[in-house]
């Protein structure tokens, strides 16, 4: 479903959050923002937040169901600070520096000749 909804690709019949969206529109109701707000025992936790006839209302919602229908509305997703801090896998962008600059070197000094005993001995020898 998220999918679908990042693609924008259509279906012959209304899928669940197609048919949840349509029914918020019809009823009046319009999808402000989604919410992902907590993360309890590796689960996480959504909310939806609505205007209904100008009152705001918090719908619990699971995460991919949340983005889902964000999607469909055009809402903006956001995703509470302490959910990112306590989720987010940190980038040790000094080690991937390093590993980028041992590559460039290797790529300098590579010969073809270095490839021969992997291809079978073949081709011409070049030292």
């Amino acid at each position: 479903a998220i999918l679908l909804g990042l693609e924008k690709i259509p279906t012959p019949r209304p899928l669940t959050h197609d048919l949840f969206f349509n029914t918020l529109k019809t009823m009046g109701a319009e999808l402000n923002q989604i919410r992902i707000n907590d993360m309890k025992n590796n689960t996480f936790f959504a909310e939806l937040k609505l205007d209904v006839e100008g009152k705001e209302v918090l719908i619990d919602a699971r995460p991919s169901d949340a983005i889902a229908l964000a999607l469909r509305a055009k809402a903006p997703i956001f995703v509470a600070e302490e959910v990112m801090a306590n989720s987010s896998i940190p980038i040790n962008q000094t080690k991937e520096d390093a590993e980028s600059e041992e590559f460039k070197k290797f790529l300098e000094n590579v010969k073809p000749s270095d490839f021969q005993k992997y291809m079978g001995g073949g081709g011409p020898s070049q030292s």
